[in-house]
């Protein structure tokens, strides 16, 4: 799976998107910021944006700010076909598209001024705030609105790029307050989901219950996928690549959840179609593109999220066309995957979503690399319109390249995930996610099961499936306690004490074993199933952190002589080298 990426980049209003202005009365007189010194955030704002302001900016109290965008109304309208009449979903107050709750600054260009809201947040928060409102300001004084979208795919991508390096000073700012480099952000651009400011934003649709789902899966979009696209175009070509991005404007969501693929012009597509076999009395009446954000969101509703979301790397085009005779409709959406297996794949995810529709009579048909989706409510054979359907193909217009994409830690990670494997007749798995090796041929006449989940890699079972080894992996986190220390023992010793009941500890402490640094620890505990031991073995590996662990209820020791055999032959990437005799050849794991 090629770059597996999260996006977010920003652009201040684009034209014929209005904001929602409070009321000039409610303006409340200038106040200090308690704690926190506005000059030096302009100072701070303008130090990581990599821009000047060229008028000074001012700080204004008011009782109310901005809560909510006015759709244009062909974005409006194409929002409400797409949920409504493709996918059955009802949606509410298509005129306005509320903003992200919990907004302590804004910033009001008519007037120059970041406006402050006593909304209770916390320090850090209110800080954040007010330099992704200084960020939009910078913004507003340096670049055009650009063109107005028309289609809701389209309007995503402007708001993804309008919030985009907002989001990325405040994370920037954060790390930076932790004592780490601004610029880890750049490469992993995944930590901003853990920071107090930026967290919220960032949060999973599940987790905010008080919104709409359809919008709260929109701002999960908007603020994930532009903080990468922002990254991305930082790391890959400074603060003038995404300055560029601004001039030139991000006109699909496939720009900003593939920032490789826009910066490299592969993006810009057309269809052509062939007559399809309907009566003539049904009219074109909506033309549209659905795009790989949409796509990913409306259909995690029906099936698996995680599949859902391999629609970002793998969607190449689509067209949404939609014809009416009177009440009558006919809804035809073509989309190309490239590869058979990849539409393939995803076809299950179509037909959860469409076979059992009660309001409309829906086909499902995938042909090679395209998945077609034919639905009306009248009596219309819908066979030979689908197939038909199936013949239309995309033409792809490559455009000049803006730079070369430069993958960061979090891209290198995700992409060795996919490579990672396991060899059956060995059972040597080799994992370019965390630069290792590791030969679990200990392990005679065990069940090996491969996940596809970036944390739990590996699933190894007894014949009888009592007990169970399991291979985990995660980036480190920079900003946590470091691998070697007290605090990360004690770190990993509460939590793992915490998940279970009635917990004994029965060992907690670095050890070396086959030339690894490695943290043991290993407890008795109630779980459903009954007492059971839990042991685990933590190992380093460039930045990554590589955990072995074995449950069951065989006590300590067995556990032991299970994993020492896995990891005495275990090689990763900062493993000391061992002497080596001439004439044998050695492997090593390369980045």
């Amino acid at each position: 799976m090629k770059n597996l990426l999260l996006l977010i980049v920003g652009l201040v209003c684009l034209a014929g998107c209005e904001t929602s202005k409070p009321n000039p009365k409610n303006t409340a007189p200038v106040k200090s910021v308690p704690d926190i010194s506005f000059d030096a955030l302009v100072a701070k704002a303008e130090e990581l944006r990599d821009r000047e302001f060229k008028t000074p900016p001012r700080l204004t109290w008011v009782e109310a700010a901005p809560d909510a965008l006015v759709l244009p109304d062909s974005v409006a309208t194409d929002r409400e076909l797409i949920l409504n009449l493709l996918f059955g979903l009802r949606s509410t107050n298509q005129a306005k598209w509320p903003l992200p709750g919990d907004r302590a600054a804004s910033w009001d260009s008519s007037t120059n001024t970041v406006q402050l809201v006593n909304i209770g947040v916390d320090q850090a928060t209110l800080r954040v705030h007010v330099l992704q409102a200084l960020t939009r300001g910078l913004n507003a004084q340096h670049f055009d609105s650009g063109a107005q979208p028309t289609s809701w795919d389209a309007w995503l991508a402007a708001r993804a790029l309008e919030a985009s390096d907002a989001l990325l000073v405040g994370a920037m700012d954060q790390v930076q307050n932790e004592g780490v480099d601004a610029k880890i952000i750049l490469q992993r651009p995944d930590l901003a989901q853990s920071l107090r400011g930026t967290q919220f934003l960032l949060s999973p649709p599940a987790a905010r219950t008080r919104q709409e789902s359809t919008l709260a899966d929109e701002h999960f979009t908007i603020h994930t996928d532009g903080l990468v696209f922002a990254a991305s175009l930082v790391r890959s070509g400074g603060w003038s690549a995404l300055e560029a991005a601004k001039i030139r404007g991000v006109d699909q969501s496939a720009g900003i959840v593939r920032p490789d693929l826009w910066l490299a012009g592969e993006l810009k597509s057309s269809w052509k179609h062939n007559e399809l076999p309907i009566p003539s009395k049904y009219k074109l009446a909506h033309e549209t593109r659905v795009g790989p954000a949409i796509n990913s969101f409306l259909l995690a509703r029906s099936s698996d999220p995680q599949l859902a979301r391999s629609v970002l790397s793998l969607w190449q085009s689509d067209s949404l066309r939609v014809w009416k005779n009177g009440e009558k409709t006919i809804v035809g959406w073509v989309s190309f995957w490239g590869l058979p297996e990849a539409a393939l794949k995803l076809k299950g995810l179509f037909d959860a979503a469409f076979t059992n529709r009660k309001d409309l009579k829906f086909v499902v048909l995938q042909e090679g690399g395209t998945l077609v989706v034919v639905g009306s409510d009248a009596n219309i054979d819908l066979g030979p319109v689908a197939t038909t359907l199936a013949t239309d193909s995309p033409r792809f217009y490559p455009e000049p390249p803006l730079n070369t994409f430069v993958p960061g830690t979090i891209d290198q990670y995700l992409v060795g995930l996919s490579q990672a494997k396991l060899d059956p007749e060995t059972k040597v798995w080799t994992d370019p996610a965390t630069q290792s090796v590791i030969d679990f041929s200990s392990l005679k006449d065990w069940k090996f099961q491969a996940t596809e989940d970036a944390k739990a890699r590996l699933l190894i079972k007894d014949s009888t499936s009592t007990h169970h080894v399991l291979l985990s992996t995660e980036l480190r986190d920079p900003m946590g306690h470091q691998f070697g220390g007290a605090e990360f023992a004690s770190e990993v010793t509460k939590a793992f004490e915490s998940s279970m009941d009635q917990p004994r500890l029965l060992t907690s402490e670095y050890a070396s074993i086959g030339g690894l640094k490695a943290f043991k620890i290993s407890s008795k505990g109630l779980f459903p199933s009954g007492e059971e031991s839990v042991s685990a073995w933590i190992v380093e590996s460039g930045e990554t952190l590589i955990t072995l662990s074995v449950r069951g209820p065989m006590d300590y020791e067995t556990q032991a002589n299970l994993a020492t055999p896995i990891l005495e032959t275990m090689t990763v990437s900062n493993k000391p080298e061992q002497p080596k005799d001439d004439g044998i050849l050695e492997f090593k794991v390369e980045e």
